[in-house]
């Protein structure tokens, strides 16, 4: 955000990159702060979760994708199957984390 406001971005294309997260945990960077931390240090899973729900459609639909492309690409075995099962997993925690229910 800080980012976004010193290179003069619009407020609606500033406010889409915190809620395409929602209020999900960004594993990706937290499996890596995991990966490089010293034996024994903790690493706390709060900071790695933003708190910005969709407010718009937009935004919303950017986070299933983005979501679904990022765990898509995880898995071992991309194949049909897998990531359908991959994606009906993502969207069904959007849902039950309520992520969608502000979004106009």
């Amino acid at each position: 955000m800080k980012l976004a406001k010193e290179i003069n971005l619009p407020k609606k294309i500033a406010d889409f990159i915190p809620q395409h997260h929602g209020t999900r945990t960004l594993h990706f960077f937290l499996r890596k702060a995991e990966s490089v931390a010293k034996p024994g240090e903790v690493i706390d899973e709060r900071i790695f979760v933003i708190l910005a729900k969709a407010q718009f459609k937009e935004a919303a639909i950017m986070m299933l994708a983005d979501s679904c492309e990022a765990a898509a690409r995880s898995l071992a075995r991309p194949d049909p199957e897998n990531i359908r099962a991959i994606v009906v997993k993502i969207v069904d925690a959007v849902i039950s984390d309520a992520n969608l229910m502000n979004v106009t």
